[in-house]
């Protein structure tokens, strides 16, 4: 009987104690493997994070964001100037506007001048309720408040399919905005829906009739009730035809962001333009995820560790327990190596068997353990900012600002949700460790006892 049947074999000799050895080893090995898919998994994101976000710049008018604030504003030719910048790939200008509903209460609702919004026969998918009264300013001078308003709906022009922060636009019905679009929009789902949109609906607009080309999905109410308009519409809706009121920036990697970021200001000016950067947020964001992926690095080692070890004390007790029948084959000629291939096999059996477990283990814990590491890491980081903890005890909540004024929550928002699935890669480690479990735990104790001399062993018996 070869040394490979004869070590499967063994594997099955005592059915309850092979059971028992599968569990333990399946327990350890799982834990192996979903520490290895959740490092892999926080090394996607922070790719992820690197090249999607981390390279974008935002540029508003100095002293003002948003149609708020006040100073001079950003020019086409600003556009240009900041193209000419090395390592920027795209610089694509933004316009916002405010449209108000027919007919609707206007009564303290103004643009930026003074102006009033102009006119749409579209119906805001947002409810005012007691934050759009407080915020619109719409009480008049005896403080009355009218029971019923109609918020304003941004609109934003603009030829990137993108919005102000740099996001792409989820476009999921119909098509984004082309070149040579001048009355076609692109509208939000909830305003869509609240307004009975679909493509190749018309609307109006400060007086004219735009054809809905795309609906977006941003994922929150705010952002789905706005509309997207060519950036030349918007320019001559407004009346600034050559203004824009912000441009989104993209340089071609992170390590270039600080250095594109200073360049552009000497470019516009100091006074001209405040330049922003999502790098504080990313950084946060990135150095969370690398402390993650420290931790499921070294727990991936310790738990190929544990397994090991357990595997050698399993294997151990086996070998002593055959003492007489490593004799016996010693005595008839079985050499050293032959007996530490038949332990090896029978180990490699039983780590194979309980790494096929730990696999199912991994792909059900992964995910969670993942989201887990990473939950405490940013709680961690935040429990060492100065100032009370966010939602601790009764009172206001306190939101606590990175050094760029963003909010740290930003960077816990970056990190969250990361996906974790076992791969091709995962299989291949997953292989490698049983194997060296396998191996480690098991020739050891079959070496040591494998040296020891025939006649020994049977006087010992």
């Amino acid at each position: 009987m070869s040394v490979v049947v004869r070590g499967a074999k063994n594997a099955f000799r005592n059915w309850l104690r092979t059971g028992a050895v599968v569990l333990i080893l399946a327990i350890g090995i799982g834990l192996a493997l979903s520490m290895l898919v959740a490092k892999q998994a926080v090394e996607a994101r922070i790719s992820d994070l690197q090249a999607q976000v981390g390279t974008t710049l935002l540029v508003n008018p100095a002293g003002s964001k948003d149609m708020m604030g006040g100073g001079e504003p950003l020019k086409t030719t600003d556009v240009d100037a900041i193209k000419s910048v090395a390592h920027v790939t795209s610089a694509d200008a933004m316009v916002n506007l405010a449209l108000q509903t027919e007919g609707a209460e206007t009564d303290g609702i103004r643009m930026r001048g003074g102006e009033e919004p102009g006119k749409t026969n579209l119906k805001s998918s947002i409810d005012a309720g007691t934050l759009g009264k407080r915020f619109s300013g719409t009480a008049n001078s005896a403080g009355e408040v009218p029971a019923t308003i109609s918020l304003p709906i941004r609109a934003l022009g603009t030829n990137a399919n993108r919005v102000e922060d740099g996001t792409a636009l989820k476009i999921t019905e119909g098509r984004a905005l082309a070149a040579d679009d001048t009355l076609s929009a692109l509208v939000g789902k909830d305003l869509a829906e609240k307004n009975s949109l679909k493509i190749g609906s018309t609307f109006t607009a400060y007086g004219q009739t735009f054809a809905v080309v795309g609906i977006f999905d941003q994922g929150t109410k705010f952002a789905n009730d706005m509309i997207v308009l060519p950036l030349a519409k918007a320019q001559e809706l407004s009346g600034q035809a050559s203004e824009v009121g912000s441009i989104v920036v993209t340089v071609d990697s992170i390590e270039n962001l600080e250095a594109t970021q200073t360049a552009i200001k000497d470019k516009l000016g100091s006074d001209k333009a405040d330049i922003t950067s999502t790098q504080q947020n990313i950084q946060e964001a990135i150095g969370a995820l690398k402390s993650v992926q420290q931790v499921s690095l070294i727990g991936f080692i310790a738990a190929v560790a544990a397994a090991s070890v357990i595997t050698f004390l399993i294997m151990l007790v086996i070998v002593r327990e055959r003492k007489r029948e490593i004799g016996v084959l010693k005595a008839i000629g079985g050499s050293n190596h032959t007996i530490v291939s038949q332990f090896i096999v029978e180990a490699i059996v039983l780590v194979a068997m309980g790494t096929v477990v730990g696999l199912g283990v991994a792909m059900v814990s992964s995910t969670g353990i993942a989201n887990a590491l990473v939950s405490n890491s940013t709680n961690e980081s935040d429990s060492t900012d100065a100032g009370p903890r966010s939602g601790a005890g009764p009172g206001p909540r306190m939101i606590k600002l990175s050094a760029n004024g963003n909010s740290i929550e930003n960077a816990t928002k970056l990190v969250s949700d990361v996906t974790a699935s076992v791969g091709p890669m995962t299989l291949v480690w997953g292989a490698l460790a049983a194997l060296v479990i396998a191996v480690v735990g098991s020739a050891v104790p079959a070496w040591l006892i494998a040296k020891v001399r025939p006649a020994e062993v049977m006087r010992g018996e």
